[in-house]
């Protein structure tokens, strides 16, 4: 059996359609293509999660909480 190492994520905060959005990708990214990503609908590559938060406090919580 093989080992294998899970990819770090790179938590980054995104404002985007009124929403707060922690975007966790395993590849560095630009801002352009965060903006893309949290758009409702559309599909992200492989490796790219969006999650959605009211306000910045939540989604900076939640990067400080996935941080450690």
């Amino acid at each position: 059996m093989i080992a294998t190492v899970p990819l770090p994520l790179i938590a980054t905060l995104q404002r985007s359609e009124g929403l707060w959005w922690v975007v966790l990708a395993t590849f560095p990214h630009n801002a352009s293509e965060r903006r893309l990503w949290c758009r409702k609908g559309v599909e992200r590559p492989q490796g790219v999660r969006c999650i959605p938060y009211d306000t910045e406090e939540e989604a900076e919580e939640f990067i400080k909480y996935w941080s450690n």
